[in-house]
């Protein structure tokens, strides 16, 4: 039995097509400001954000921070996204060139909600310089937001602490009328993200670990295997914080240099990764192997109440059908419209169901054995026997087809079918042979193979045993004859040569009354299988009277050794003697109503002296000693 194949139309996050510039790749005018947040950033396509507004150096004619990037074979955490840069997003690409790139100017002007974010969390004096930021208005439908990121670094390793670079999150509920909150922090403090506070003195002795569990990597030292070119980057780090549905906030994201404008920094989010609620990346999953298993297939988006579900199938509408489950028939495309009661907002998956080969019920079949009559390996098979087989266990015959090969693979391809419902087989004793079976109102199929058996006939037995010359009185028949032997048939003939009127094969009446002098054929059938070989057997028909010619024949003595007496009230003309085979050992011509005969010349046994008197004859049993 033949497997169920599901592919998703619709991806759950937006993979950005840029040109394939190996390893690592940016775009600075890929996207706008408002697509970048929206098309890329958020994962959801029904609450787009508002407000979306940017800075960067081409503001203060410099260099462009803001980018969307893909890291192509990069080996780094996040497939795409958007990044934010205090230098030029163009040098982002590895790997590391130079001892640390600076691209930002002194004209390129800092955040001061940064500087008050970050100023108190680093030593000396915090003027922040080339600031790139990005700032919208959203609506959470969750309780909890969250937003995937990393930052990195070429201030890493030497000026990681006297010039700590930084970036902030900075979010702020406009319903409430709240201030700012950094989101940017090492998990379970506020402390924000910058060079001093996720650093590790292994690569600049002069400045203190701090946080080190959450600086990631520091490529500097084998500058060809960075993705980036970034002398280091932090851990995959996660901003979070618990929010009210239903109330609109700011979110303002920043990184700018601490108080000069060399050795850039940036932050990349994760595509796809800033959640805030909704239902647009639900998952149309599909439960089961296939439609043709017994356990069939469900379908379903795992959405509960204030979701309503409209399936359709190839298109085409599926009346009646509104929950959020469904258990496919047929193969093809399935398609789920859900409306989200709350928002109005309407969001359609599809996934194609194929039906596979298997059926949704187990067929066993016999293996079909036949005799081989001829002993030559081949014989001739009623394909029928199995058709029916086969529908019986269906239940259901008119709404299965099925077609036999010779081959699995042609049972595979439907291609090559036997035409011919009386199959012999190709192949000496046993063959393999496939039936194809397929449901015809859902494509679902199967194959299932069974063997043709091809025994030899079992060898005939020997022939019956018993005399062959027998005596019996006027009439006896067929049934009183004395043979040896398992359902005895008689024969007027010994198999060998057809012999008319009754050929071979057509075998004489038990009821057939015993005619003197004649030869009869037994047979024996033993399993079923009737022997080649035929006992014959001479009957003798014994006092076998004629009129009454010899009716009142007296012969003595009986046994003899020498002389026999016969005598008749008339004439005997002749006496024969014949012995057990039917041979003629003696005769005698007599022409009296009495007379002696010696017979000592023959050998002791049994014989039979037939007398004939005015044309009639009667045959006696005579044993000479």
């Amino acid at each position: 039995m033949k497997k169920l194949l599901l592919t998703a139309l619709v991806g759950s996050l937006p993979i950005i097509a840029l040109a394939q510039t190996a390893p690592f790749s940016v775009s600075t005018n890929q996207y706008t400001a408002q697509q970048l947040v929206n098309d890329v950033l958020l994962n959801t396509s029904c609450y787009p954000a508002t407000n979306i507004t940017s800075k960067t150096g081409t503001d203060y004619a410099s260099v462009n921070g803001i980018a969307s990037f893909q890291k192509n074979d990069a080996v780094f955490p996040f497939a795409s996204g958007i990044m934010l840069s205090n230098g030029d997003a163009l040098n982002a690409p590895g790997p590391i060139t130079g001892n640390g790139v600076s691209s930002g100017s002194n004209e390129w002007l800092g955040d001061a909600d940064l500087t008050n974010t970050v100023g108190g969390y680093s030593s000396g004096t915090y003027t922040s310089r080339n600031a790139s930021s990005l700032e919208f208005d959203f609506v959470p439908l969750k309780q909890e937001i969250s937003l995937n990121y990393l930052f990195a670094s070429n201030e890493y390793g030497q000026y990681q602490c006297t010039f700590s670079d930084a970036v902030v999150i900075l979010l702020k509920d406009l319903t409430s009328g709240s201030g700012y909150m950094n989101i940017a922090t090492i998990p379970g403090t506020v402390t924000p993200i910058a060079t001093a506070t996720t650093s590790s003195n292994i690569y600049n002795a002069n400045c203190p670990s701090l946080n080190p569990q959450f600086f990631g990597t520091y490529y500097f030292n084998d500058p060809a295997t960075a993705p980036v070119n970034y002398r280091g980057i932090s851990a995959t780090l996660t901003a979070q914080a618990a929010v009210v549905p239903g109330h609109t906030y700011h979110i303002k994201i920043v990184i700018a240099d601490k108080n000069d404008p060399l050795f850039d920094s940036a932050v990349f989010f994760e595509a796809g990764s800033f959640d805030i609620g909704g239902f647009s990346d639900f998952e149309l999953t599909a439960m089961g192997d296939s439609i043709c298993s017994a356990e069939g297939v469900s379908l379903g988006t795992n959405l509960g109440e204030g979701y309503t579900h409209e399936w359709s199938f190839n298109q085409v509408a599926i009346d009646g059908e509104t929950q959020n489950s469904l258990i496919p028939m047929l193969s093809g495309e399935y398609s789920v419209t859900v409306t989200q009661a709350l928002t109005g907002c309407t969001v359609t998956k599809s996934i194609i169901v194929e039906a596979g080969e298997g059926l949704p019920l187990d067929i066993a079949i016999s293996d079909l054995t036949v005799t081989d009559e001829n002993n030559d390996g081949y014989a001739a098979f009623d394909l029928s026997v199995v058709t029916e087989e086969i529908s019986n266990q269906t239940g259901q015959p008119s709404i299965y087809a099925i077609t036999y090969y010779e081959t699995l693979a042609d049972a595979q391809a439907a291609a090559n079918p036997i035409v011919f419902e009386v199959y012999t087989n190709v192949n000496a004793n046993e063959q393999v042979l496939y039936a194809r079976v397929d449901k015809t109102d859902s494509g679902c199929s199967d194959i299932f193979s069974f063997n043709l058996v091809v025994t030899p006939a079992p060898e005939a037995p020997a022939a019956p045993t018993g005399e062959t010359d027998q005596t019996f009185e006027a009439g006896d028949t067929l049934a009183d004859v004395e043979v040896e032997g398992e359902n005895i048939q008689w024969y007027d003939n010994d198999g060998t040569v057809p012999a008319p009127p009754t050929g071979l094969s057509d075998p004489l009446p038990l009821t057939t009354v015993l005619q003197d002098g004649t030869t009869y054929y037994a047979s024996q059938t033993v399993d079923g299988v009737e022997s080649k070989t035929r006992l014959a057997v001479t009957v003798h028909v014994l006092l076998g009277l004629n009129d009454n010619i010899l009716n009142n024949l007296v012969y003595y003595p009986n046994p003899v050794k020498d002389i026999i007496n016969f005598s008749n009230t008339t004439d005997i003309d002749t006496i024969t003697f014949t012995n057990m085979v039917g041979q003629l050992m003696l005769s005698r011509s007599i022409g009296t109503t009495t007379t002696q005969v010696t017979i000592s010349e023959l050998a002791d046994g049994i014989y039979f002296a037939k007398i004939t008197a005015q044309g009639k004859t009667k045959t006696v049993k005579i044993i000479k000693e």
